[in-house]
């Protein structure tokens, strides 16, 4: 699922990309007017909690709030690197710096993923990295020749995880994960 904000002109900008199990709106709970929208990129199940529910459980038990506190700390540094690389990042180093956050989002606590599945369109590449969808593909075409990333059939093959962060300035401490020094590379299918 993405979330993204829309200009009066409909231009679209992705903020950000929800997997499976995360809390995609958690913000809402302390401010209950919506800043953006949700939108299912994939077939998607929204589970729906009452805010006062998560209030209530944040209220008994200190452990959770800080877990809500901490998520909406990440969901904020991640909005700020996004903003960070829209903003100064070249076009092949803004989707490279994509596929390293989602190969280690999809990894988990203590792994990257060099595979994964990533069913998002061209267009919903370029609405997440501002730029136009005939230049995704010319940037993932660079990326390619690199030999660095490929992406056929909405599955991605990092092939040079140490060149594809390199390239694109990735540094993965704004997603809080626990990797220690360095993740381990797990070579698993999705």
């Amino acid at each position: 699922m993405g979330r993204f904000g829309q200009t009066a002109s409909a231009q679209r900008q992705l903020t950000g990309i929800h997997l499976s199990g995360d809390m995609a709106d958690l913000l809402s709970v302390v401010r209950p007017t919506g800043v953006g929208a949700l939108l299912a990129l994939t077939e998607t199940t929204i589970l729906r909690v009452p805010h006062r529910a998560l209030r209530a459980a944040a209220a008994q038990f200190p452990a959770i709030a800080e877990a809500f506190w901490r998520h909406c700390a990440v969901d904020t540094a991640t909005l700020m690197q996004w903003l960070l690389n829209i903003g100064r990042g070249d076009a092949v180093g803004r989707l490279g710096h994509l596929m390293c956050e989602m190969a280690m989002r999809f990894g988990g606590e203590r792994e990257y993923r060099l595979q994964f599945d990533l069913p998002l369109t061209q267009e919903q590449l370029a609405d997440a990295t501002g730029i136009t969808p005939v230049h995704v593909n010319r940037s993932l075409r660079r990326l390619r020749e690199l030999k660095l990333v490929t992406i056929c059939r909405k599955r991605v093959d990092i092939h040079d995880w140490d060149g594809l962060v390199s390239l694109s300035g990735f540094d993965p401490d704004y997603l809080a994960l626990d990797i220690g020094n360095r993740p381990k590379v797990r070579l698993l299918s999705a």
